[in-house]
């Protein structure tokens, strides 16, 4: 199965299909001169139509072929993951819809040079200008004490509203990666806790009502 994927060099962003994409991406770093800042990999049955309604809608910030000029990463990120998760018919000008529980995400990578997931350690380090700033994922045990990181980074002079969606992006990847993708929904509804260390869930005593 082919894959979709999108770079940001810092200056522009691009989108591709390839069954390689690593490869690929590694490929046009070497003879682009750059190093990608983050990328997006994920596989996807329908890749090349989602691709070029990619850039059919964003045909505006089109330079070349299948770059992109004077639009954010995230924002062609929100719009193609919402093809991948809900199908492209789905596809809204709301691109941070937030995926309900019935739906499961397709594997996806994601990597960002400002905020990095240490498997090792179970935190997540932030650049915040002068160093790194970790996220301790052993706290985060709940989607109550999940928010509380999030809302103590959002008041922090030197966190981005990009940087905050990075921070959104690489939990979500590494919960996947210790957890799973289906038990990331149950956790962030509220469903379920987490141990980080022992790579253990447990129910919770009380489910959020659904609305």
């Amino acid at each position: 199965m082919k894959s979709i994927y999108i770079i940001d060099t810092g200056e522009r962003v691009k989108i591709g299909i390839s069954k390689v994409p690593e490869r690929r991406i590694l490929d046009l770093e070497n003879s682009g001169g750059f190093t990608a800042i983050q990328t997006y990999i994920s596989e996807c049955p329908y890749a090349e139509k989602l691709e070029k309604q990619v850039l059919d809608d964003f045909s505006d910030y089109r330079v070349n072929g299948e770059w992109f000029e004077n639009v954010s990463f995230h924002k062609i990120y929100a719009y193609v993951t919402q093809g991948v998760n809900y199908g492209m018919e789905n596809i809204t000008e709301n691109y941070f819809v937030f995926p309900g529980s019935d739906l499961v995400k397709m594997n996806f990578k994601f990597y960002s040079k400002l905020c990095k997931f240490n498997k090792k350690l179970l935190v997540i380090n932030l650049w915040d200008g002068d160093g790194w700033y970790e996220v301790d994922l052993e706290e985060c045990t709940s989607s109550e004490s999940f928010l509380d990181w999030v809302y103590h980074l959002k008041h922090k002079g030197w966190c981005t509203p990009d940087l905050i969606s990075d921070f959104l992006l690489c939990f979500e990847a590494a919960f996947e990666e210790i957890f799973s993708n289906s038990d990331f929904y149950r956790f962030i509804n509220g469903a379920i806790e987490v141990n980080w260390k022992t790579r253990t869930i447990s129910k919770r005593r009380w489910v959020a009502a659904s609305l």
